[in-house]
């Protein structure tokens, strides 16, 4: 519930499910929403829109709970509109609490069993325990409906209340904080006297860490490794005394994702590798058999059959520890041979085939006599 009028200092919240000192209401049956009224509708332009109605004489002695907050000011008088049924809710019961959890006492019977909207008020200028207070959790008991359709609507509440004058000064409590590069980090700053707005005086929070001004929380995400200094100030009006907060940053770390290198013939052009840091810093690598592949940035170059590991690192800067490096073998095959018949005449392979080299390309569909492979090694056909 979010006020339309006037100063919104935090959120209301109606609780109807047996929580903070309310009941649990079954939205099938025991909660509705009738027509509202323009009674008691402080605007310019009234609405009236819905009521939030509470029906059937088996909820009687069940409880809502209305919860909001007084920081910065003090002597609440609440006023709202409301209407019922014959034979609904005879009895309003209200009570109050700073805990949801203890409740007192206080005020009126409320209760309207007209078909006629009127206002009522609900006076806590006397209560000295909500002034000033993070939640007042406001307590209506109802009882004394008669019959299944009795119900009781409510509509238009409107908290009046003065802001404190005088109100001493927050405190707030400095801190020693430790932090890590990119690593989420949080702190409330710890401030007394209700303070409703944070600043940062002077000196810097790190990279990627802010300052929320109307809660207090430091958050963020740590981008820069390092010490910082800042000096935080809390004001309700009145401005605090600065409190210094220093941050001690340190490197982060990283991590390095490497895939397999598939197995290529020698003849293949160049192959780019694709590691990456967790850090999004450039991956350097290197070859463990230079006769057989070299590497220059990110690109391999083959040089002749063989074996060979590839190493994937990064060492690091100022802001993120060297990473653990990863290897992956990179294996290179000799290049294909192929030997053409020429008419029943057999084109030779160039020399020096190694031993183990694939013989493809011979067909069974041209049969010009004796096929002959001739070497001082071994050959397949394939």
């Amino acid at each position: 519930m979010v006020a339309n009028l006037g100063a919104q200092m935090g959120t209301a919240t109606l609780y109807a499910n047996g929580t903070n000192g309310s009941s649990s209401w079954s939205q099938a049956n025991e909660l509705d929403a009738f027509a509202g009224t323009t009674v008691n509708d402080p605007r310019t332009t009234p609405v009236a829109g819905n009521t939030y109605s509470l029906k059937f004489a088996t909820t009687n002695s069940k409880a809502i709970v209305l919860a909001f907050s007084t920081t910065g000011f003090e002597n609440p008088v609440i006023t709202f509109a409301t209407r019922g049924t014959a034979t609904g809710y005879a009895t309003h019961q209200w009570a109050w609490s700073t805990n949801g959890t203890t409740f007192t006492n206080f005020g009126t019977n409320t209760a309207n069993t007209t078909g006629t909207f009127l206002t009522r008020t609900l006076d806590m200028s006397a209560i000295n325990g909500v002034d000033n207070a993070a939640t007042v959790y406001l307590r209506l008991t109802v009882s004394g409906a008669t019959a299944a359709g009795g119900n009781n609507r409510l509509d238009n509440f409107v908290v009046n209340a003065s802001a404190i004058s005088g109100l001493p000064a927050p405190v707030v409590t400095g801190a020693n904080l430790d932090g890590t590069v990119g690593t989420a980090f949080s702190h409330q700053v710890s401030a007394t006297n209700s303070p409703t707005t944070y600043t940062v005086a002077s000196g810097s929070l790190p990279a990627g860490v802010t300052l929320n001004a109307s809660s207090g929380l430091i958050s963020g995400t740590p981008t820069t490794a390092g010490s910082y200094s800042a000096t935080i100030t809390a004001s309700n009006g009145t401005v605090s005394a600065p409190a210094t907060f220093n941050f001690s940053v340190a490197q982060g770390s990283q991590t390095i994702s490497f895939g397999l290198i598939p197995t290529m013939p020698v003849s293949d052009p160049p192959y780019t590798l694709t590691a990456t840091a967790s850090s999004g810093l450039t991956i350097t690598y290197t070859s463990s058999n230079t006769a057989v592949a070299t590497v220059s940035g990110n690109v391999v170059t083959l040089i002749t059959p063989g074996t060979t590991v590839i190493t994937a690192s990064q060492a690091g800067n100022a802001n993120y520890i060297a990473a653990t490096p990863v290897e992956q073998i990179l294996t290179v095959l000799s290049a294909a041979t192929n030997v053409t018949y020429l008419g029943g005449v057999s084109t030779a392979a160039p020399a020096n085939v190694p031993v183990g080299t694939t013989v493809s390309g011979i067909s069974a569909g041209n049969n010009f006599g004796s096929t002959t492979l001739l070497g001082t090694g071994s050959a397949s056909a394939g």
